[in-house]
């Protein structure tokens, strides 16, 4: 009867250890997720305030940099290459 007592005491223990285990891992983890929720919304805010600046510069230089194109392009100086024979 002893040895019985003994073994379910034991289970009863185990079983208790097990859920406060258990316990402790969920809060664990909760806390891992919350801190990764965390980072990613973060880290899209950090994006979109990057991707905000680079579309204002695209918007300050761009009539210059076309306007720059455009006149490399049409600004054409005819020249003979270094290797053309006269």
């Amino acid at each position: 009867k002893r040895i019985k007592d003994a073994q379910s005491e034991a289970k009863a223990e185990i079983e208790h250890f097990k859920a406060d285990r258990e316990r402790q891992y969920k809060v664990l983890e909760q806390q891992q997720l919350g801190n990764r929720t965390q980072m990613t919304e973060q880290s899209s805010k950090e994006t979109q305030i990057q991707i905000g600046a680079l579309k204002s510069q695209y918007e300050s230089n761009k009539q210059e940099l076309l306007q720059r194109i455009i006149t490399l392009v049409c600004d054409i100086k005819p020249e003979a290459h270094i290797n053309a024979r006269f």
